[in-house]
């Protein structure tokens, strides 16, 4: 109880087993409360079960984790800390480290002498960490063509700006003696060397040895350590008079109780948005691929492999096995979207002859991935497919597709069909310059959602081929033209009015029929659909059906003067208007570009 506060009172978050969130309300007395008006203060503070924390995590039983909390992140027992994690990891987990082929990036920094160098690591057997930062617009040192020279003969730690100088000095505790850093391992001022090293962007971090995330740091300038409270990562353990019944929980009664934002399942500054870091498109693919993650918060540093999750409040861990899928106030939990991404991305790829259950599972993860990366920012919109291109091609090996402009391809397949019945969350815009088809969600600016799978559902159009254009030699992901050719029934309209209601846009066919009226909606791509085109077409690709109704799925299209269609938007018809659809549709073979 805080010191001269003599009624305090604390609202507590209790986090139960199927993770619906409840509250209770605790009031500490001092012993000595008067009767009269006294200060009362409020803290608010969350409670976790023990139950499995102290047995199953893969911290556990390592000794050399007790860590004391100290008043900044860089502190020498923070960094001890981050050594235990590592050496425990290496000694203990499996984090895909046997599967290293030995790649190199191009380029290296040497941080073993005083002064650093830049390096060509062909011959060498290194291991490396890299750097997720935020650039900022402060000016910091990169490498450029003129002074790629001087860089290679070395110069002193004192050039780079605090956040490279920071991760340089977790790179020599953990014992590594290179480190990989965007601005420094990539000629800026070279197009070419750009697109060659974006091309294997993915691999960069995926070899890695560990990535070292700049997670609250706005620019190169503020450093990796931040001065804190430690009142705010204390944590103490309670024992409850109640239990809690429910199926597959054993309620010891044992529970921790934490200070507000410091919720150890999942729900941390390393995964949300709100952090600087992590409103970057680019990142979240370092974030992924990574074997090793240590993020720098403002409030406490956090540790991540692909076999567990700890932090300097809960040193030991949370092992992942115990996590569950959850759903509060309809978005999953960042750390529940991490690790379920992970290790799908890092698991075994499905068998072809399995069927569709384990690439229905990789689909659910893409989609995951696609809606998160959509809501993060790009300092450059052309670099859309080239900042999730080592995550798309890892994703389309497993799924036995290829990489179209970020659309996983493989013909006659549903989930092609599926991913094509993308949506933005708004009606946004699609940038002057050409980044993508039509067809492509990276074509439209924005969050994007895809279309679910349900129980009982038919596909009903069939895709030719697809095919995309880049330029010679570049392999980013970036692409200069494309085209999807697909056979499926095929109905015209015309725009009749519209309103703000999201149901009740008319779409009048040829013959007078209503094509949607209230029975069905059509979801723009643009916010300037109804300025731009005032005849539509309606290709119908996926049929869900129950016992009393059934809906269509498709696109809406226009037609442009050379007879190739462009994508407008999506459709979604519901029960009668279903058969005016099938009564004036007629199947069509078409290009979409």
């Amino acid at each position: 109880m805080p010191n001269g506060v003599k009624n305090y009172s604390s609202s507590v978050t209790v986090r139960w087993p199927n993770y619906v969130a409840s509250f209770l309300l605790l009031t500490f007395q001092s012993k000595d409360q008067a009767d009269d008006d006294s200060e009362t203060g409020k803290v608010i503070y969350t409670l976790e079960p023990r139950t499995g924390r102290d047995t199953h995590s893969p911290f556990s039983e390592v000794s050399g984790l007790d860590h004391c909390l100290s008043d900044c992140t860089g502190s020498d027992s923070t960094l001890q800390l981050i050594k235990s994690w590592e050496e425990t990891c290496a000694k203990h987990h499996d984090c895909g480290l046997s599967n290293r082929t030995g790649w190199l990036p191009t380029r290296l920094l040497d941080v073993r002498q005083d002064r650093l160098r830049l390096v060509n690591p062909e011959n060498l057997d290194a291991r490396y960490t890299t750097l997720s930062h935020c650039w900022g617009r402060a000016w910091f040192l990169k490498l450029k063509e003129r002074n790629m020279n001087a860089l290679s003969h070395g110069f002193p730690i004192a050039f780079l700006p605090k956040t490279f100088q920071d991760a340089i000095s977790v790179t020599r505790t953990l014992g590594i003696d290179f480190i990989w850093i965007d601005s420094l391992c990539i000629i800026q001022d070279s197009k070419d060397d750009w697109e060659k090293e974006a091309s294997h962007m993915g691999q960069v971090y995926e070899s890695s040895y560990c990535n070292l995330a700049a997670t609250d740091a706005c620019n190169a300038t503020e450093g990796l350590f931040f001065k804190r409270n430690i009142g705010l990562l204390e944590t103490f353990d309670v024992q409850t008079s109640w239990r809690i019944e429910a199926p597959g929980f054993r309620d010891s009664g044992l529970y921790t109780l934490c200070p507000e934002g410091l919720v150890r399942l999942g729900d941390h500054r390393y995964m949300t948005t709100t952090s600087p870091l992590n409103d970057r498109g680019w990142v979240l693919q370092e974030q992924l691929l990574a074997p090793r993650n240590v993020s720098f918060g403002k409030k406490q540093v956090t540790w991540f492999c692909r076999e567990c999750e700890a932090c300097e409040a809960f040193p030991r861990g949370v092992p992942i096995e115990s996590w569950r899928e959850m759903e509060m106030g309809g978005s999953l939990f960042k750390g529940i979207f991490y690790h379920k991404v992970k290790q799908a991305i890092h698991g075994k790829a499905p068998d072809t002859d399995e069927g569709d259950a384990g690439r229905h599972t990789l689909y659910n993860s893409w989609v995951m991935i696609v809606r998160e990366y959509t809501r993060r920012n790009l300092t450059f919109g052309s670099d859309k497919l080239a900042a999730l291109n080592g995550i798309t091609n890892l994703m389309a090996q497993k799924m036995h597709c290829k990489n179209h402009a970020g659309i996983l391809y493989r013909k006659d397949d549903t989930f092609t069909i599926l991913q094509l019945l993308w949506l933005p969350i708004e009606p946004t815009h699609r940038p002057e310059e050409y980044r993508a088809p039509s067809w492509s969600w990276a074509s439209v600016e924005g969050a994007i959602e895809f279309a679910r799978l349900y129980k009982s559902e038919s596909v009903m159009s069939t895709i030719e081929y697809m095919k995309v254009q880049t330029e010679a030699g570049n392999t980013s992901g970036q692409v200069i033209g494309g085209t999807l050719c697909i056979t499926g029934p095929l109905a015209s309209g015309t725009v009749f009015s519209k309103t703000h209601l999201p149901l009740v846009d008319r779409w009048d066919n040829d013959q007078g029929d209503g094509l949607l009226g209230r029975a069905g909606s059509t979801e723009t791509d643009t916010d300037r659909f109804y300025d731009i085109i005032r005849q539509a077409f309606f290709l119908v690709m996926w049929r869900t059906r129950g016992t009393t109704w059934r809906t269509f799925w498709g696109l809406c299209l226009r037609r442009r003067q050379d007879g190739k269609f462009e994508r407008l938007g999506r459709f979604i018809a519901l029960d009668s208007t279903t058969t005016l659809l099938q009564k004036h549709a007629v199947i069509q073979t078409i290009e979409i570009v």
